[in-house]
């Protein structure tokens, strides 16, 4: 009898677990009890329709790395139609600041975050923070939050004044050239990634007893992923920040600054080095230099003619950005050793155009959602691997930079990890996030350093005057 009582429960639990898989609900065995639960529905993306416009650009012929967003994009949202603006880089951004003024880029576009700030102040473009709130993934279900999928320099790099303005895609920071066959006839070894700036300057040295290069070493001093790594190198004292983390002066001025600025000042003085905007060397002229400080716009640019093992006869390769090594003391007093990693990490992304053409409130409320969410679709996973295509892109989401998939362009065999190792410790490569816009303009160091490394000017009189300067707009 208990054997008929036992099966005839089962049969009742498992019809009742029939109709809970129509109904919704689920049965549970807990602490030796069935319990059923109704659970909560899945969400489903909202079912907007409409239309805009996408403005971006392409790396090379057959780059389809933007059509498949859009596809992925239009998987979860078919009611959205996108039509795609595309230009090849170079004239894509040498002519993006003339339609953002004119008013024919896209709805949704693409721009690097030096012009953000600009862009903001402007009102060219709208704050994306409160599209942010109950952001999630229709994939996972999981809340998507920027400042923890992203880079920390690429999710500052994305705010104005505290709001959340672009959704980063791109990600980046400085590297070393290295051109490996005068560092044979130099008689040196290759460096390794976690070499130290006193390194740098010790091999800098031995390069420029090569005969036939024109400079041991090039490198940009006005770049701020530069000087600003030097100016961070004694600790992060460039800036003081008030109890909400917000910037109220800039400390040029400060003996740990100005010893950092100082060094590079000294480096800059050098013979064998040349101070120049790397965007100034051309492919046919890398083989002069020993080692040029640049980073992956130089290398994409430079890639067709080293892709070309015919038209150049040296060897070469990339390392990564030399880390600081500084004499400290310890929480004791007693003598210590820091490692810094200090690097300016360079993003691109993706922003809104402000729409004053839409004269009706709803309607132009709803087209910004619409906007919003396409350009905070590059923070689902799947999305951000559409956009990177086939590595054009250096994916500005942790997770998906960690993947090597990305790694292989524009050149193979090359140590391409460089162009985001060590991120963890990158600070954004751009002033204008942090301070106001037409302040960051006054922030000439570059031309400061060129100048006391010339013997023009005194440095520390003309840090004191760009401070002065900068902190009056705060």
């Amino acid at each position: 009898m208990k054997k008929v009582i036992g099966k005839t429960f089962l049969v009742l639990i498992s019809l009742a677990l029939v109709i809970c898989m129509f109904a919704g609900c689920i049965t549970i065995k807990e602490k030796g009890k069935y319990v059923t639960i109704t659970p909560t529905p899945n969400p489903v993306p909202e079912n907007y329709r409409g239309e805009i416009t996408f403005s971006g650009f392409k790396s090379f012929e057959k780059d389809e790395s933007n059509f498949e967003y859009i596809a992925n994009f239009n998987a979860n949202y078919p009611g959205v139609e996108v039509t795609y603006d595309e230009v090849y880089e170079d004239e894509y951004f040498s002519t993006l600041d003339e339609k953002i003024m004119d008013g024919s880029i896209g709805d949704v576009f693409v721009m690097d975050a030096a012009r953000l700030a600009k862009y903001a102040s402007m009102g060219k473009i709208i704050d994306l923070s409160p599209y942010l709130e109950g952001l999630i993934s229709y994939k996972t279900f999981k809340r998507l939050v920027p400042q923890n999928i992203l880079f920390k320099a690429a999710y500052d790099a994305a705010k104005y004044n505290g709001q959340y303005f672009m959704s980063p895609v791109e990600y980046s920071h400085e590297f070393v050239f290295i051109n490996y066959s005068v560092f044979e006839k130099a008689g040196l070894t290759s460096p390794q990634d976690k070499w130290t700036w006193d390194d740098f300057y010790e091999i800098a040295e031995k390069v420029s007893t090569v005969e036939g290069i024109e400079k041991a070493v090039a490198i940009d001093c006005g770049d701020y992923a530069v000087w600003g790594a030097f100016a961070r190198s004694y600790g992060d004292k460039l800036f003081t920040y008030d109890s909400f983390g917000n910037i109220i002066n800039v400390n040029l001025t400060d003996a740990d600054v100005m010893k950092g600025i100082g060094e590079l000042t000294d480096f800059a003085s050098k013979d064998y080095v040349e101070n120049v905007q790397i965007s100034e060397i051309s492919a046919e002229e890398l083989e002069k230099y020993g080692m040029i400080v640049c980073d992956r716009s130089d290398f994409e640019r430079w890639a067709p003619y080293l892709d070309k093992t015919d038209e150049y006869d040296f060897e070469w390769d990339l390392i990564h950005f030399p880390r600081f090594s500084r004499d400290t003391v310890d929480e004791k007093g007693e003598p210590a050793q820091a490692i810094y990693y200090n690097i300016g990490g360079k993003t691109v992304g993706l922003a809104v155009k402000v729409r004053d053409d839409i004269a009706d409130e709803d309607e132009r409320d709803e087209h910004y959602r619409i906007c919003a969410t396409f350009a905070l679709y590059s923070l689902e996973e799947d999305a951000a691997i559409k956009y990177c295509g086939e590595g054009e892109t250096v994916p500005a989401i942790k997770d998906v930079n960690d993947m090597k998939f990305w790694r292989e362009y524009p050149l193979e065999g090359k140590n391409t990890s460089v162009f985001s190792l060590f991120s963890s410790n990158d600070y954004t490569a751009f002033l204008t996030p942090f301070i106001n816009y037409d302040a960051s303009l006054e922030f000439t160091v570059g031309d400061a350093v060129k100048a006391a490394a010339e013997g023009r000017k005194d440095l520390r009189d003309s840090l004191q005057k760009i401070q002065d300067a900068v902190n009056s707009y705060m």
